[in-house]
């Protein structure tokens, strides 16, 4: 399975400059064994427009939307997996060669992957190989590839709006999705 046969940007309509950018990285980092086929582009919920919830800021419910958005997309097109890409995400100059050399480690249930991160004080991981990690516990949103198998508790633990979406999918890694 190629979790890279779909991508999708997500990026706010009022970022042109974003959006252009990182589709030039998306066209460096196209891999032979794993290409880029598919780019979908969904308009990111602005936060600009909202309004604060008791626990998340305007920003972080807008985030929650777009994600939402973004799994109602998949289903709708019956994906088996996809990859997120912010519009903010910055690929290594070596990303392709990375991509080649570690995703035949990756476990074959995967239903996360994150491609880069930002670790959290309890940072909790195993080894599978070289530089590819099983997590627990790790937060960051920018590019993250996702299988049909967690779809449904991803907008579940989502539509809780009780926490930013990085920590939604961090409590799925957490109960043994990942």
């Amino acid at each position: 399975m190629n979790p890279f046969s779909n991508i999708v940007v997500l990026n706010l309509v009022r970022r042109t400059d974003r959006m252009s950018r990182i589709m030039r990285h998306l066209e460096n980092v196209n891999s032979a064994t794993y290409p880029l086929q598919s780019i979908s582009v969904i308009d990111a919920v602005d936060g600009n427009w909202l309004w604060d919830l008791q626990k998340l800021s305007r920003f972080e419910f807008a985030t929650i939307l777009s994600h939402l958005l973004m799994f109602e997309k998949a289903k709708r097109n019956e994906w088996d997996s996809f990859l997120l890409v912010e519009d903010d995400a910055v690929f290594a100059d070596d990303f392709s060669i990375y991509i080649e050399k570690h995703m035949r480690h990756i476990p074959d249930g995967w239903e996360i992957l994150q491609l880069g991160r930002i670790d959290t004080n309890e940072f909790n991981s195993e080894p599978v190989v070289g530089d590819v990690l099983r997590i627990w516990k790790s937060c960051t949103t920018h590019c993250v590839a996702f299988r049909s198998t967690i779809y449904d508790a991803a907008q579940e633990a989502l539509m809780t709006f009780s926490r930013p979406v990085d920590w939604c999918y961090m409590a799925l890694q957490n109960r043994g999705h990942a």
